[in-house]
């Protein structure tokens, strides 16, 4: 039976009300764990801890919660005594996180977090304990953005490391994150990250609108973000930029970029994007003035050339014979000769076909 939120939405006093509650809130589901105790108390009060296992350090919860709640002695104190939940929180447990919550959906979406909840009879208060701990990918080399020169370290798929990643390349109070939970059903971390004193104010406020306006059951990866707050979907250019190196991200955050982190995945936007942006590497700025302006040179270049020497061989080729030396001309139309297509229809197979040897050699070729 489903539960009446509006009606359920307040913790109860009676302990087993609420595990009966919690327990038809998750449908009995395996990795929501329950683990019932007593007070030490006159009373022997008692008292349950609930958690989701495997986004949770047991062993903190045994050394750090069970120690405190089972073995202190609180001799004539109850639940009812002044400041109970007080002396909880400051003499009997060591966490570095904590809080109260009398409201039963923040109670769940604790647990969901890794918060170890803890649930006293005759109490309507719960106790939300910070245990969270997972097992994640670490800090590695982006395999798609390798480097010769410059930092390595790459970002994972656990939202805090990254953010951490870029805190510690930007010592200043001015770099600011703000969080926004972004799906309805996978209540996904999403946060953005800026110099106050550098990014442009109207940027900022045009980014925190765009994100609170996604409507949507889901956002597993910041391509779902991309879809909803991109200018120009049709287009065929980039608008937002995106990097797996953290060294990347903070130095468009220094040049006043937004960036946007979501939980779950390492990919990091920035934006605004520009089209210059895609001639420029992290390791230009490693390197000399003069040699990374040249070596970005050769890349606009080589972009007008891959673009342009298709077109200009096909219209040299068909209507521009003159343009031609005439032992090249005469070299080609002997080889047209033996073709069944004409060179137009032949320009276009070449392209389709580098690129299909281009995205069989996998996302490094």
């Amino acid at each position: 039976m489903k539960r009446n939120i509006e009606a359920d939405n307040n913790i109860k006093k009676d302990l087993k009300e609420n595990q009966e509650m919690l327990q038809e809130i998750f449908h009995n589901s395996i990795d929501i764990k329950f683990r019932n105790f007593q007070l030490q108390n006159q009373e022997k009060t008692s008292a349950f801890i609930c958690y989701m296992e495997g986004m949770v350090s047991e062993e903190f919860i045994h050394f750090n919660i069970m120690d405190g709640l089972v073995g202190t002695d609180l001799k004539d104190m109850n639940v009812d005594s002044p400041g109970f939940i007080t002396i909880l929180k400051n003499q009997m447990i060591k966490a570095p996180s904590m809080k109260d919550s009398i409201i039963l959906d923040e109670v769940i979406d604790g647990i969901l977090t890794g918060q170890t909840a803890i649930f006293i009879n005759q109490s309507d208060r719960v106790l939300l304990v910070t245990t969270v701990h997972f097992q994640s990918r670490g800090i590695e080399e982006p395999e798609t953005e390798a480097t010769v020169r410059g930092s390595r370290e790459g970002f994972n798929e656990v939202i805090q490391t990254n953010t951490s990643l870029i805190r510690r390349k930007i010592n200043n109070p001015n770099l600011i994150f703000e969080e926004l939970i972004i799906g309805k059903e996978t209540k996904t971390k999403v946060r953005i990250a800026y110099l106050d004193n550098v990014a442009n104010k109207e940027v900022i406020e045009e980014v925190r609108t765009r994100l609170k306006k996604i409507k949507t059951d889901a956002i597993l990866e910041t391509g779902y973000l991309e879809q909803y707050i991109e200018d120009h979907p049709s287009s065929i250019f980039p608008t937002i930029g995106n990097s797996e190196k953290s060294d990347k991200v903070a130095a468009k955050i220094l040049e006043g970029r937004v960036a946007i982190f979501c939980d779950g995945t390492p990919f990091v936007l920035t934006v605004p994007h520009l089209f210059i942006e895609v001639f420029q590497v992290p390791e230009d700025y490693y390197i000399n003035t003069y040699t990374s302006s040249l070596i970005r040179i050769f890349r606009i270049m080589s972009l007008f050339l891959t673009v342009s020497t298709p077109a200009v061989f096909v219209a040299a080729a068909t209507f521009h014979h003159e343009m031609v030396p005439t032992l090249l001309l005469t070299t080609m139309a002997a080889a047209e000769e033996r073709v069944p297509f004409p060179i137009l229809l032949e320009a276009i197979i070449m392209i389709v076909i580098f690129e299909l040897l281009r995205e069989a050699g996998g996302p490094n070729a």
